[in-house]
């Protein structure tokens, strides 16, 4: 930005009707060819254009909402401290939760739909064409439908859920923090600016602390797979590739519902009441037993080494 914006322009940056509420995120200079018309390349051929993809996601938009408002009456987040949720059993109580947060993902889903629908709608979301000549209408989408639903990775539902504000951070936070020479420092200030964005409420920085520990104990447990040749043979071996997704897919959403619950409930006394409940459940699933899992797998190829070493230092 080589100039300051007058009043005028910033009240309509911030007040745009496709992002005002739910976001996508878009920078100023990019609202700025907007308003220019350096987007205006896909009305040569009409304005019908742009109809269809942003009518697309309407439709898309609305069904993951009447879908949200429909099963979110029948798995409440209520329920969660109700005296019947302490009573089941911690299989029923998992399931739930499980069911609970694909529910309450819906309505970010939706929302976002909808607004990005609006941004293409307005020619906002214009991002060129592809090799094909198709119109890209992907330029403020914030969620990757594909990959969200199919990724087996806490870096890729990162990559892939609220997008535009994982990137914002990313670009204007945690680049910005490069001075402190320490990627894991970066990363958890980072967090704690997203907490503290949300508000000042205990859930939301239990909510962002547990996603870091997530991410950090997916990276043990990839880095040791890596290192061990017989589980990467093990694992592309067909017959294994879909329970394997299957496996993957249920640890991440396990973490992520567990994760949620804070970030949901608010309140210390009632998201440590439902961690209570379920036996701390999401820390053995998705932190303790793959850090294990890590440290076996490095231990078995560390082991495996030295032992090779030892005979071939003894044949020579």
């Amino acid at each position: 930005m080589k100039d300051c914006p007058s009043f005028l322009e910033i009240a309509a940056f911030t007040y745009f009707f496709g992002s005002t509420f739910v976001g996508p995120q878009f920078s100023l200079r990019r609202f700025r060819d907007f308003v220019n018309g350096h987007y205006d390349e896909p009305y040569v051929r009409g304005p019908l254009d742009r109809v269809t993809p942003s009518l697309q996601r309407l439709c898309l938009g609305s069904a993951y909402m009447m879908s949200h408002i429909v099963f979110f009456m029948i798995y409440p987040t209520h329920y969660f401290l109700s005296d019947k949720f302490n009573t089941d059993s911690i299989l029923t109580k998992y399931v739930y939760m499980l069911i609970w947060f694909r529910i309450i993902l819906l309505r970010y889903q939706a929302v976002w739909l909808i607004a990005e629908g609006s941004c293409i709608l307005s020619g906002l979301g214009y991002n060129g064409r592809n090799e094909k000549g198709e119109i890209l209408w992907d330029a403020v989408r914030n969620i990757r439908m594909v990959k969200f639903e199919f990724g087996c990775s806490f870096q890729s539902l990162i990559e892939s859920f609220n997008y535009n504000t994982n990137q914002w951070a990313a670009r204007y936070v945690f680049k910005r923090l490069r001075f402190l020479g320490h990627k894991d420092a970066s990363h958890v200030i980072t967090l704690l600016f997203l907490a503290v964005w949300h508000g000042f409420y205990s859930g939301y920085l239990g909510c962002f602390s547990f996603e870091f520990v997530c991410v950090m104990a997916e990276r043990k447990v990839t880095s040791a797979y890596k290192r061990n040749n017989c589980l990467k043979t093990f694992e592309r071996t067909p017959e294994i590739l879909f329970p394997m997704w299957v496996i993957k897919k249920l640890l991440i959403t396990s973490g992520c519902a567990f994760g949620l619950i804070p970030f949901a409930l608010l309140k210390f006394e009632r998201w440590i009441e439902v961690y209570k409940r379920m036996y701390f459940a999401g820390w053995w699933l998705v932190v303790v037993i793959p850090l294990f899992l890590s440290w076996l797998f490095k231990s078995n190829f560390t082991g495996g080494t030295s032992k090779r070493r030892v005979k071939e230092n003894h044949q020579g």
